[in-house]
């Protein structure tokens, strides 16, 4: 096992500046998914494209962001955080690993159903999906699913 003492310094803050772009990019790309669907939800255009995948990255930061703050304790300020600190750090990990799973469902959900009040419907062949990241194509008629196709 190696000690964590015995690692490079300039290793230890690489892995948080690392990490602490990976939570930032995330939290980016979810914010510009989210803004261009709302954006879109505002206009109600022929189609509406829903990246259900983005969403999960809201979750990701959150998580991301309690390690960061753990990171930072244990390689600048060489010391564990305190036992109150690290309890609400531990709460707030499982809570982003909850959002993972419950902000890309609910949204689903509600902006499904509030589309297809408005009339919407889902253009599957417009839709895609690679493992667990989806994007879900509503659109307003046939025929403007038909024209997605090609």
């Amino acid at each position: 096992m190696v000690d964590a003492k015995a690692t490079s310094p300039l290793l230890q803050i690489g892995g948080i500046i690392w990490f602490l772009l990976m939570s930032l990019g995330a939290m980016c790309w979810f914010a510009l998914a989210a803004i261009d669907l709302f954006d879109a939800l505002k206009l109600l255009p022929e189609s509406i494209s829903f990246p259900k995948g983005s969403f999960y990255l809201f979750g990701v930061s959150v998580c991301l962001g309690a390690l960061i703050v753990y990171m930072i304790y244990e390689v600048v300020k060489k010391q564990p955080p305190s036992k109150v600190l690290s309890k609400l750090l531990t709460y707030l990990a499982i809570f982003g690993l909850a959002l993972v799973f419950i902000v890309p469902q609910l949204s689903s959900y509600f902006i499904e159903a509030y589309l297809q009040e408005k009339g919407y419907i889902i253009c599957e062949s417009a839709s895609h999906q690679w493992l667990h990241s989806q994007t879900i194509v509503f659109v307003v008629r046939e025929d403007v699913c038909l024209n997605l196709k090609k």
